[in-house]
């Protein structure tokens, strides 16, 4: 199971991160939360999969404020663990708020 991707950006990236972006943009909250906790469980399946996991990343920052996705200088994305929602905020699925 790969946690760890190295996304080089490329002259298309910011595109498709925006049409991801498009495609995600309809799901609830819950499918979101659902979405990210696959990938951590599955790990990443590929570019397309890490791409779809960035836009998931903006998304979740957009709603709730913060990500669980770590990214480290630009262009390494971590999965960190499990999250889940209480009320409207984003947990560690041991309650802990997502820093």
């Amino acid at each position: 199971m790969i946690k760890e991707f190295v996304l080089i950006p490329d002259r298309s990236l910011k595109y498709t991160i925006c049409n991801s972006l498009l495609e995600l943009q309809v799901l609830s909250n819950r499918d979101v939360v659902e979405r990210y906790n696959e990938t951590v469980r599955s790990g990443f399946n590929g570019k397309a999969h890490a791409i779809e996991t960035l836009a998931l990343h903006y998304l979740m920052k957009e709603r709730f404020g913060r990500s669980p996705l770590k990214i480290h200088n630009n262009s390494i994305l971590e999965l960190t663990t499990e999250v889940k929602l209480v009320g409207s905020s984003l947990c560690i699925k041991s309650n802990e708020a997502v820093t």
